[in-house]
């Protein structure tokens, strides 16, 4: 028996409700999975998603490594998103990749504000229904959120870009701006809000430009690159507190 009739023999086997969190979970960028994002995804509450992770575990579907989390094989993966693609319909794909990435907004500018609470905020829209987010109450339950989500974060940035969701990327991109300040990895910021500054023109959202050129010109001046800092758009956006000459 080769590899896709296996898949299909286990897919075949799955309660309905089981094999559409398998497909979506084909929409999923980065490495792996918590209970909660995948409850988001989905649009179900995190104590019915327990269940449905363990039973695609019990078909090999899916993986669990550490910490609660769910992995997939590389071809599982391009199967999961194949059966999508043919199972699900644009609006339903679409619904499920937003919840997600409102899961890893909310949840991250929750986890942002605690390791940086005087950072100028942004405003984010509500999150879709069906969306869960995680209890983060402290810096260092912050600092453990970010390090484990870490890959997932950029991933679904990079994800968010791609697939037209671009507020979600430049606010994404800015919820991690306090980790990686705190880990000391400047030049990470300064490639994610160099992103940032490129994509914000095709939301007309000076408000994006300015928080990323704020983030930008903090970071020249920690690395004494003070001919690299650039103009702030602060003033279009309202805000003349993070103005910065050029």
């Amino acid at each position: 028996m080769n590899l896709r009739a296996a898949f299909s023999w286990s897919y075949q086997l799955l309660e309905p409700d089981v094999s559409q969190v398998f497909r979506l979970m084909g929409l999923v960028p980065g490495p792996h999975l918590s209970v909660t994002a995948a409850a988001s995804l989905a649009g179900v509450e995190p104590a019915r998603m327990w269940s449905v992770l363990a039973r695609l575990g019990e078909a090999f579907l899916i993986v669990e490594g550490p910490a609660g989390r769910y992995a997939r094989h590389a071809l599982l993966h391009a199967y999961a998103r194949e059966l999508a693609h043919l199972h699900d319909d644009e609006t339903q794909r679409r619904a499920a990749v937003r919840r997600l990435l409102d899961y890893y907004l909310h949840s991250a500018h929750a986890a942002a504000l605690l390791l940086n609470p005087e950072r100028n905020h942004v405003t984010l829209r509500p999150p879709a229904d069906g969306v869960v987010q995680d209890g983060v109450d402290s810096r260092v339950e912050a600092l453990q959120w970010f390090q484990a989500e870490h890959a997932n974060l950029i991933a679904a940035a990079t994800h968010a870009t791609d697939t037209g969701f671009h507020g979600h990327a430049w606010q994404i991109a800015w919820t991690l701006w306090a980790y990686l300040d705190h880990r000391g990895q400047w030049q990470d910021v300064i490639t994610g809000d160099h992103t940032t500054v490129a994509m914000a023109p095709r939301l007309a959202d000076t408000a994006a430009q300015a928080h990323a050129q704020r983030g930008l010109a903090s970071v020249s001046i920690q690395l004494g690159s003070y001919d690299r800092t650039p103009t702030c758009l602060c003033d279009d956006a309202g805000d003349r507190r993070g103005a910065v000459a050029s």
